[in-house]
């Protein structure tokens, strides 16, 4: 049920702090997706602690690590900041100060992303677990479900306070004058703006049902305030001046590598953090590995399989042909289902 609430956050945020960033919100909501699909991969996991084999359980959603990767500095700046004066910085230096006013909006473009990411995450997650509490609290009592819906909102407060943690850090970074602390004011403001359009654009919706208007009028007030959203989502990285960071003129190529490898820096300390917080070994899989993430279902089944190479379920119907009860090690715990149920 959480993941589910996490899902529809962000849907509706497609409305408001995601416009402009179609790309983003599909991997928002994928990591809910890709994140569940992992927690149920951790099961079938094994690890060797003192010479014996045993599970790799770990109940944490890891929704932020995958975040944390999507919104990675971007390749071809960090070429740039590794190489100032290789082919493509002379490339962008021809271009004189019409490259260097296209290298600070794709700088910016890459901080807005990281920044409207994080504040996604912190506002779907708190979101959720109003929503989650509100509907499984109230049944808690007869169905058990108070010390599993405690235990996940537990888990997504100590994930948001890692993710409101680095959002800090990112505040006190700057690019050639420009503190990310007005890209993350100036978003809040477009934000804000956006969704006193879209709640707009409802009750005049709803005044034009219940006839206080008629369509001509109702059309024509869409269409204003149509025009006055779109113009909030012009451009990437809005400023508080409405001019989307155009008086700051072009950057450098040595302000793009001061920058950039200090992002780079903070993001990859923060990445380690997150990843030791969920101890997920797939996440610790090498990038040139050929290993799936997720396990398909004959991994699964290997996993299942016991040392003669028989499975559970071929287990499990040959002790129902012999008349005798499905034995206890095969049944799953029930606090366990009942936290995954919480989570899905």
């Amino acid at each position: 049920m959480f993941c589910r609430h996490l899902k529809l956050r962000y849907d509706n945020l497609v409305r408001t702090q995601l416009q402009g960033h179609p790309h983003l919100a599909i991997e928002l909501r994928g990591s809910v997706d890709a994140a569940s699909d992992m927690l149920r991969q951790s099961e079938l996991n094994t690890k060797e602690v003192h010479g014996a084999t045993v599970s790799e359980i770990s109940p944490k959603l890891a929704d932020l690590s995958l975040i944390m990767r999507s919104a990675a500095p971007s390749k071809l700046l960090m070429h740039l900041a590794n190489y100032p004066n290789g082919i493509c910085g002379k490339l962008i230096a021809c271009f004189g100060k019409m490259g260097g006013i296209a290298l600070r909006r794709k700088v910016r473009t890459d901080a807005v992303k990281c920044l409207t990411a994080l504040e996604c995450y912190l506002i779907a997650h708190k979101e959720a677990q109003e929503h989650t509490r509100a509907i499984l609290v109230a049944h808690g009592a007869s169905d058990g479900f108070l010390s599993e819906v405690n235990s996940v909102s537990q888990e997504s407060t100590a994930s948001m306070k890692l993710a409101a943690e680095y959002v800090e850090t990112l505040k006190k970074l700057n690019i050639a004058g420009e503190s990310l602390l007005q890209l993350e004011e100036g978003l809040r403001a477009r934000r804000t703006a956006l969704e006193l359009v879209s709640r707009m654009m409802k009750h005049i919706h709803h005044q034009a049902h219940e006839g206080a208007i008629n369509a001509r009028e109702e059309h024509k007030l869409l269409h204003e305030l149509e025009k006055d959203a779109q113009r909030l989502r012009e451009g990437v990285g809005p400023s508080l001046d409405g001019l989307q960071g155009s008086t700051q003129g072009p950057i450098a190529m040595s302000d793009v590598k001061t920058f950039m490898l200090l992002f780079k820096e903070k993001h990859d300390a923060m990445i380690k953090r997150v990843d030791e917080s969920n101890n997920y070994s797939d996440l610790r899989t090498p990038w040139c590995s050929f290993q799936k993430i997720h396990g398909d279902m004959e991994h699964e089944k290997a996993a299942m399989a016991g040392p003669d190479g028989v499975t559970e379920g071929a287990k499990t119907a040959a002790h129902q042909s012999c008349g005798s009860s499905r034995p206890r090690a095969f049944s799953r715990p029930k606090g366990r289902s009942r936290r995954r149920r919480a989570r899905s």
